[in-house]
């Protein structure tokens, strides 16, 4: 059975696991972790950093609950702008349904899908500003 505290739990693990991932590949970066909570829906982001003068680029994961439904979608956007660099489509998971690929790999898959776009802004980000 799927409940919103196990998908939350996925959801941060896997910005972790991106987290990590960045690190490696671009070891300057810093990266937040953090969570919102409105009355309707849970966010958790990771914002990147490669400078102190770069505009942060923020995965944002929302989940939404509908009934015995749970939305998840995403997006990654460069936070000084607003400019949209990915648009996640929604997935869902439903508290009784049968998954035929266990949900914490999907939200990992859906999550690490982003590794590219966020390398690839953070080491055009270096030494392109003054």
């Amino acid at each position: 059975m799927i409940s919103e505290e196990v998908l939350v739990k996925s959801i941060k693990h896997s910005l972790g696991v991106l987290r990590s991932r960045i690190e490696i590949l671009v070891p300057t970066a810093l990266c937040q972790i953090a969570e919102t909570v409105g009355h309707d829906a849970r966010q958790m982001y990771a914002s990147f950093l490669q400078t102190p003068q770069d505009d942060t680029l923020d995965l944002c994961i929302l989940l939404r609950s509908a009934g015995k439904t749970y939305v998840v979608s995403g997006d990654l956007v460069r936070g000084g702008s607003g400019d949209v660099l990915s648009e996640m489509g929604p997935m869902t998971f439903s508290e009784q349904g049968e998954e035929t690929e266990p949900f914490e790999q999907r939200i990992c898959q859906y999550i690490l899908e982003q590794e590219d776009t966020l390398v690839q802004e953070l080491r055009a980000g270096t030494g392109t500003t003054t």
